[in-house]
């Protein structure tokens, strides 16, 4: 949604339907002329105001602070700083007089009321929420005689207004540090734009160094003015306490608050040598990269309205221009967040066509090596092979970019490099599908075609004369991974809205899709292969039976730690979806945890972690990836496919069982099958022998039981675990089968040997062997 909560804009949508008389290109227009309404109302309210304090101000007043910051409760939007910072460029730029230098005592009546203030900004936010709600509206209104694309485009639009600000700061900097400091992209940029990327961070953190410096010095002053009004024994004061009589301590804190806010964004707005003294960096590299990102006063040629209209359909003049240049040599950052997104995108559109192949190479190199290394500390593959051009099943001779292999799982890496358009951010649907079709379709065909080929052949046949082939024998399942530098789970909601909406055309089984920053930061996270391995399964379910609608990737990683992606509950007995599922905001602990990371929040904040899975499961899975049996990367997988109730039985049933095993000296065991419509059938089977059994006959009969379990269940995969009576901590035997099912008489006749009946007849309950 564009602004404001579920009810509140049903019952805007509503009120409009009953304006319209039921009209949906009546409620198209009444919203414009709402949008116009509220907008020109936005810009009076502003007209007494400094244009640099009042961006400063509202800045301030929709800020997430640290220590209270919860992105599923805070209200700010940095659309109401964007959106007034339109409506401000029709101002003409005015020379600085010095009086932004000059203090004034606490309680000087030139001071502006703090309520005054807190006025504007409660007012200006209201306006544009106004905006927003209206923009909303006529979104919805015009949706309505469009096809099935209509919500992805509106979710571009949405993303372009409210989403564009990056999660984690500290993360994108690392990333596009890394990216643009290769010695390729830093030569190129240097002739491009002037500068090169340790620039342009550096004139970021100048620019909050100088907004934080600036606050604090305000703040510090107007405790030692508020002490002095409070304590001092100067008569002017003692008379203005005795004025003040009861009202005194209320008093002091406005007069506190004036103080601080005092012409602020005048004070905060700095010359290009006091940025270049901040950044360390020479006055002819801030000046170059302040002329890339800034952009002037427009004044009348300049309109309001038309902008704004302009800006909620995707397009935003603020998107690559985040700094006003103010006319006299000062500059003001509305926001450095907006600045640190833009540095990839403005060395992108400056760079010349012919400069434009060697960074796209460089680009994609930079992206396979960091998403291997992300991918290769998690799981801590056998093997990693990169750059392999292979023979597909069709034939033709294909490129991968990477491929890791960890046991009987292999991660298939594609990436892209390739950003959205401007005319994209728009919801132009032709552009859209072009730019999709090169970040998406493309990555989405050669990923599956990796997959195929490894099913098929068992093997990747590489080209060239006397290359060997990458044996790939006891792979049994391939997980591919499409990467890309932009992130489109905020434009989909899910990849099941991309493919519904005709957008994206593929066939197959979606692979996991993936912007940079989200893998950096989920493989930062995640606790272990196990936890890897099932996130990318379940994901793939998920994914499958579309059922998810979801803002941003990592709310679907934070309700995997914390509930799991079982699906159960929202699908019938087919595998189709029943309801669909909108995950909200799921990041809150995520959210704290970094800012406390990176000291925005002193409260201690742990690293988020698994509650899904019960105690023993998670012992269980932690025996398995330390030890690493043949066959436990399909083993961790299966192991967590079923519900809390199927996991916590599994987790408990080596101890359970060896109890048994210990009191009558007999054999125990437990079987589990699995029918799931977004998988192929499955089982696992716990067994606990006595102690008095040396380890070749528990694998026997570990062997038996799990291969006669399968063949007469059809099952393509199973999963057997032993434990002895005496030691059930510790797995003694894994048996993994993961065949495709046939018929075999000799497993007939096994089956019949041993009295198996098929689990139709015994469902879940132990199974005696």
């Amino acid at each position: 949604m564009f602004a404001g909560r579920v009810d509140d804009n049903l019952r805007r949508l509503e009120s409009y339907r009953q304006r319209a008389n039921g009209s949906v290109t009546r409620v198209a227009s009444l919203a414009d002329e709402d949008i116009r309404d509220a907008v020109d109302a936005l810009i009076d309210l502003l007209g007494p105001w400094d244009p640099l304090d009042a961006l400063t101000w509202l800045r301030m007043s929709n800020l997430p602070w640290g220590e209270e910051y919860q992105e599923s409760t805070h209200d700010g939007l940095l659309a109401v700083v964007e959106i007034a910072g339109l409506a401000l460029l029709s101002r003409e730029p005015r020379p600085a007089d010095g009086s932004h230098l000059v203090d004034r005592a606490v309680g000087d009546s030139a001071l502006d009321p703090p309520g005054e203030i807190a006025d504007l900004c409660r007012r200006a936010s209201a306006l544009v929420r106004e905006v927003l709600g209206a923009a909303l509206v006529g979104e919805l209104a015009r949706a309505q005689s469009e096809g099935p694309s209509a919500y992805v485009r509106f979710r571009m639009r949405e993303r372009e207004v409210l989403l564009r600000n990056i999660e984690y700061p500290h993360i994108h900097t690392e990333l596009v540090r890394e990216q643009l400091g290769q010695d390729d992209i830093r030569r190129l940029m240097r002739d491009a734009v002037g500068f090169e990327v340790d620039d342009a961070l550096a004139v970021v953190d100048a620019f909050q160094e100088r907004f934080t410096s600036v606050l604090d010095s305000r703040i510090t002053r107007a405790r030692a003015e508020v002490g002095a009004l409070l304590e001092s024994d100067a008569p002017h004061l003692a008379a203005a306490r005795a004025r003040l009589g009861s009202r005194l301590h209320s008093a002091a804190q406005a007069f506190a608050a004036a103080y601080v806010g005092d012409r602020l964004g005048q004070r905060i707005a700095a010359t290009g040598a006091e940025l270049a003294a901040a950044a360390g960096t020479s006055e002819d590299r801030v000046a170059a990269v302040i002329a890339a990102f800034s952009q002037p006063f427009l004044g009348a040629s300049h309109d309001p309205v038309n902008a704004v209209k302009t800006f909620l359909g995707g397009h935003n003049p603020w998107r690559l221009k985040p700094v006003l240049a103010i006319g006299d040599g000062r500059y003001l950052c509305i926001d450095v967040g907006l600045m640190l997104s833009a540095i990839r995108e403005v060395v992108e559109a400056s760079l010349p066509a012919s400069d434009r192949p060697e960074y796209a190479k460089a680009t994609a190199r930079w992206m396979e090596n960091v998403a291997v290394d992300d991918l290769s500390r998690v799981l801590q593959p056998d093997a990693v092979h990169r750059n392999v051009e292979y023979i597909a099943s069709t034939g033709a001779a294909v490129e991968l970019d990477a491929l890791l292999v960890c046991d009987t799982v292999a991660i298939a890496v594609e990436a892209k490099g390739t950003t959205l358009s401007a005319r994209s951010r728009t919801g132009d649907r032709a552009r859209m599908a072009r730019d999709l079709e090169r970040i998406v379709t493309k990555t989405f065909e050669q990923a599956d075609r990796v997959r195929a080929t490894i099913q098929a052949h068992g093997e990747l046949r590489v080209r060239g004369r006397d290359a060997p082939p990458i044996a790939l024998q006891g792979v049994s399942k391939v997980l591919p991974v499409a990467l890309t530098l932009e992130d489109v789970s905020t434009i989909s909601g899910t990849i099941h809205d991309l493919l519904e909406s005709g957008l994206v055309r593929f066939d197959g089984t979606p692979p996991w899709l993936i912007s940079q920053h989200d893998l950096h930061v989920i493989t930062e996270i995640v606790e272990g292969p196990a936890q890897m391995l099932a996130y990318l399964d379940q994901h793939e379910k998920a994914v499958t039976a579309g059922v998810l609608g979801v803002s941003e990737e990592l709310d679907l990683f934070m309700m995997f730690l914390q509930d799991g992606l079982w699906l159960g509950d929202s699908l019938d007995e087919d595998g189709q979806p029943t309801e669909r599922l909108f995950v909200t905001s799921r990041t809150d602990d995520l959210d704290a945890y970094y800012l406390h990371t990176v000291g925005d929040r002193v409260s201690p904040a742990p690293k988020p972690a698994q509650r899904w899975n019960p105690g023993e499961m998670r012992q269980l899975l932690e025996r398995l990836q330390t030890a690493r049996p043949p066959g436990w990367a399909t083993a961790v997988i299966n192991l967590q496919r079923g519900d809390a109730n199927v996991r916590r039985g599994i987790g408990g049933a080596p101890k359970r069982l060896a109890k048994q095993a210990r009191r009558d000296g007999a054999v125990h065991d437990e079987t589990r099958c699995f029918e799931d419509p977004h998988h192929e059938s499955f089982g696992v089977t716990v067994l606990a022998a006595p102690a008095t059994w040396n380890d070749t006959s528990i694998e026997d009969r570990l062997r038996t039981l799990v291969t006669a379990r399968k063949h007469i269940q059809r099952a393509s995969s199973w999963t057997g675990l032993a434990v002895r009576g005496d030691a059930p901590d510790t797995v003694r035997f894994l048996v993994q089968l993961d065949h495709a099912w046939q018929p075999d008489p000799a497993l007939d006749e096994l089956v019949v040997a041993i009295g198996m009946r098929p689990a139709a007849e015994v469902g879940i309950a132990p199974v005696r062997g």
